[in-house]
Formats: structure tokens, sequence, C-alpha cells
């Protein structure tokens, strides 16, 4: 079932983390947490009049709206993420994006992020990836590594900005060489791919593993990925079950379909169907349409699962829906009677939904 490994999905952006792009066995991410600016040195401002004593008797939210007030940017900016996210005060993008902008223009670099990411996810403003790409490109002259980052997959997916696969090495370089992982795993992937470099699975691992070891799911299913099929690295089904286990704690979808593969071919661990349909189904439920293939295959055959067509059918009708163009033409050869491809159908119609569901779209 060498089916291929991550195709591409929808984009989806989940509000305060990150959004992802293009799932190709390996994907760009966008970070999409707003960093908290720490007020270690609000005290110090000499924007602030008031003692520290005085300081001390006010609540948190008093002290940090007085020295905004009087024009400290760090205040500012940490205002615009309380309203932004409703922190001991209602929730008011308006309010966010005023405070993020006197921030900004005093050349805060966290608050012209924030701004960038105010326009590129629509909150408050009308989404707008033209600006976005403005207050990215603003703090990541300045170094802000989580700007850099988004700046180079707006360059890479040609968006707010012209197309431009150099640009974007230019940006995920600069913020993977300060440790940043989203930026590190970008990074893997644009030699993974070959995106304005020649491929170059070694350097694709090298960056996978530098984001791999700080957590990153994507990367750890990708550096499972390279272990299982011995690209830019040895072969080693041991390790690949490892970064496989780490990214499927997270939920990771590529990685569950991975582990279902390694079941399923014995890669590594004992073969078992019955295991790699629970793997397939984990990732299926996410969307992942070359799990939902796989599901098909498994209830075609009668693997891990007693066989049963339209439960085949349906899983290849969802593939289908979700990407796979494979899909159709193994759902189409079942040759089911009318009657069964309307089950099949509702079926593949209730699960449809729940997938929906489940991301909140």
């Amino acid at each position: 079932m060498n089916h291929p490994f991550g195709l591409l999905v929808a984009v989806i952006l989940s509000p305060l983390t990150h959004l992802t792009a293009s799932q190709v066995h390996g994907c760009v991410d966008r970070m999409r947490i707003i960093p908290f600016a720490f007020l270690f040195n609000l005290l110090l401002s000499g924007c602030a009049e008031e003692t520290a004593q005085d300081l001390r008797n006010q609540t948190e939210l008093e002290k940090i709206t007085r020295l905004a007030e009087v024009g400290d940017p760090l205040a500012q900016n940490k205002l615009g993420l309380s309203y932004y996210r409703g922190e001991n005060i209602p929730q008011d993008f308006n309010k966010a994006l005023e405070w993020y902008g006197k921030a900004a223009e005093q050349e805060f670099a966290d608050a012209q992020y924030n701004l960038g990411v105010m326009y590129d996810a629509g909150h408050g403003v009308p989404e707008d990836n033209a600006v976005a790409a403005k207050w990215y490109a603003k703090a990541a002259e300045q170094g802000n590594p989580s700007a850099q980052s988004n700046l180079g997959a707006m360059y890479l997916n040609g968006e707010g900005l012209t197309q431009d696969d150099t640009e974007a090495l230019k940006w995920f370089s600069k913020a993977a060489e300060q440790g940043y992982a989203i930026a590190q795993y970008n990074l893997g992937v644009i030699y993974d791919k070959g995106f304005g470099v020649a491929e170059n699975n070694e350097e694709a691992v090298k960056w996978y593993a530098k984001a791999a070891e700080q957590g990153n799911a994507g990367a750890q299913s990708n550096l499972g990925y390279m272990y299982e099929n011995g690209e830019g690295v040895p072969q080693n089904y041991s390790l690949a079950g490892r970064w496989y286990a780490q990214a499927v704690a997270q939920e990771d979808a590529d990685a569950q379909l991975g582990l279902g593969n390694m079941y399923y071919h014995g890669r590594g661990l004992p073969e078992d169907d019955k295991e790699a349909i629970k793997w397939y189904r984990k990732a299926a439920a996410q969307g992942h349409a070359s799990a939902q293939y796989n599901l098909g295959v498994m209830y075609k055959d009668g693997r891990g699962a007693e066989k049963n067509l339209i439960e085949a059918y349906a899983w290849y009708n969802l593939a289908f829906a979700f990407g796979d163009k494979d899909a159709q033409s193994e759902r189409d050869g079942l040759g089911l009677k009318e009657g069964e491809i309307s089950q099949a159908r509702v079926l593949s119609s209730e699960i449809y939904k729940m997938i929906v569901a489940q991301r909140g779209n």
C-alpha cells in the first residue's frame, strides 16, 4: 500500500495557534501565537511617574493601562494583547488594534508582528494579506523570528506579495538561525520539496531534526518518514517509530498515518492489521485523505476488519472529497449496486460532517 504520504489538504486557520498550508509530506506553517510581551522593565520606563509602591497597589491591568497611556510601547503591546485575548477585560479587537498600532508606530517589533497577525487573520479588520505582509516585514527587519517565519510563508505562497522562493528561503533561514522551530521546520520543507533550491534530503533532515528536538509535531512526523524510507539518512525503523510516536502524542495526522503504515507493512513493528486500521482511523477522522484511502483498502480487502464494500466505498468517497484523485477509480471499481451506493454515500456524508465539526469549520 505505497500510497502517497501527505497529500494536499485545505488550509485551516486555528485562531491563536497556527495556519497549516499545503500538507505535502511536509507543510509550511505560519505561526499564529501572539508573543507575550514581558514587562520586566516597565518600572524602569521613563514615561511612568508613579512610584513603585503606587504601582504595587494597583491591579496588573491598571498598571499596564496607565503605562500604555503615557506611551510605554511594552505596555501598549501588552494591553493590546489583553484586549485581543480577553484577559481580565472584555475581548475587543478594535481596542487591540488601537494599542498595537500605538506601539507599532514606535517601531516596537512585537506589536508590528501582532498587527500583521490581525490583518492576516482578519480579526477586527478585513483580511488583508498585503497589509499583513507590510507589518511582518517591519518586524522581520528588526529580527523578530515569528515575523520572519510568517513573511517567508507569505513569499512562498504568494500571499500579499509576489511569490518568491528565494525570499522565502531568506526569511525562513533568518528565523531558523535564531532557533525558531516553526522556521526550522519550514526550512526543512523547502529543502525536502526543492522550493527555490535543489532538493536536498540531508539538509531537510538537518532542519527537521532541529525543529523536532524542540517538539514541533510536523518536523517529528517528517523526520519519522525520512527514517522510515531512508531519505537523507540511513533507513532506521526504530528511529522512525520513535519520531512518529512523539508526533502522534500531539495528534499529528501524518504521523498517525505513518504509524499505521509501519504496522501494515511490519516495518520495525509486528505486522498488525488491527493496529494499522486503528491509526488510519485516527488520521482519517482529522480529514487526512491518504488515511481515508487506506481505510478503503482495508475494508475492501477485509484486513483489520470484516470485509465491507459499503464501508470501503464510503472511505474512498471521503478520500476523493478531501483531494485524493486516485480514490475515485477505486471507489467506482467496487461494483456496488445502486442501493448500496446510496447507503455508502449517507455514511460518508455523516463522517464528513463529523470531521468538519471537529475542525470547527
